[in-house]
């Protein structure tokens, strides 16, 4: 309690000494460590790109197991990955924010999925299941529905970006979210942003909730081999992963990664960012 007189207040001083004291003592009890003996085991990554472009094959490719969050309406990877490819990837297609929210999200806080990994892809489809349910049947939404939709997804998200943290006997998830973007241009058309496809503020919110936020790349090349004897062309899909893009207005946060990471058809995305990050594990996602 400090007194409202101006002048020295003798009593206040002395109960003001004894809280200091009294914090002092507590202090000198707490649990400390030395931070330059920890180690970040888990990563969490966002992987922000168009369709097709390999955000799915880059978050599918973390160790498994893996456990799927799927809002997305394209299975074509996780089919292949999961069936061809033979990964351990198990999860639950969401098409109702109270499900995710009420369910898959404590299920996740509490620690009793069992998995390495855990992805949600995509974000920003899951956003839309949000916003479609915030809506309901009401013709749009007011200015208190984007604050309540905003504080929705932050919670969530900031939620599950704790479990990357271990605590007790349980070491941690790996956590990926991918998500859809789309070009911010000027009214001359320059570009000025590549923004992740989220309605609300919580697009310019999101890659702080992230050790990583990389964008993601995907382009035919063309290379010969020999077939009976015979050099034929061939076709294929390279990925790249790409932490420092040229355009100033494109954040990333890449850490110290390469700024640009090319995975050939049927490598592992994972296997090449662990180059820089040495886990001490390894994927392979064409097994």
């Amino acid at each position: 309690m400090y007194s409202t007189t101006i002048g020295p207040a003798k009593k206040n001083v002395a109960s003001d000494t004894r809280i200091r004291k009294k914090r002092t003592m507590s202090f000198e009890k707490l649990q400390t460590f030395d931070a330059s003996t920890m180690v970040d085991s888990r990563i969490s990554l966002l992987a922000k790109g168009p369709s097709g472009s390999g955000k799915t094959t880059l978050a599918l490719s973390f160790p498994e197991p893996i456990f799927l969050i799927y809002a997305d309406v394209n299975r074509d990877t996780v089919r292949r990955l999961a069936v061809d490819g033979g990964r351990d990837i198990k999860g639950i297609a969401v098409n109702e924010w109270n499900e995710y929210q009420t369910q898959i999200v404590p299920q996740i806080i509490s620690r009793r999925i069992e998995a390495s990994t855990i992805v949600v892809d995509s974000i920003s489809f899951l956003a839309q299941v949000m916003w479609r349910d915030l809506q309901g049947s009401r013709s749009h939404l007011t200015q208190q529905d984007f604050g309540t939709g905003l504080r929705r997804l932050s919670e969530t998200t900031r939620d599950i970006m704790a479990t990357s943290i271990p605590r007790g006997d349980h070491p941690g998830y790996h956590i990926v979210f991918t998500t859809h973007v789309r070009d911010v241009t000027s009214e001359q058309g320059a570009l000025l942003k590549v923004s992740p496809n989220i309605m609300g503020q919580f697009k310019d919110q999101i890659e702080a909730y992230f050790d990583y936020a990389v964008l993601t790349n995907s382009e035919m090349v063309s290379s010969t081999k020999k077939v009976n004897e015979k050099t034929v062309a061939v076709r294929s899909t390279q990925y790249k992963i790409i932490t420092s893009p040229p355009d100033r207005y494109n954040t990333c946060k890449g850490g110290n990664l390469p700024p640009e990471i090319v995975i050939s058809e049927g490598g592992s995305p994972f296997d090449e960012m662990n180059k820089t990050w040495k886990l001490g594990v390894s994927t392979n996602v064409s097994k």
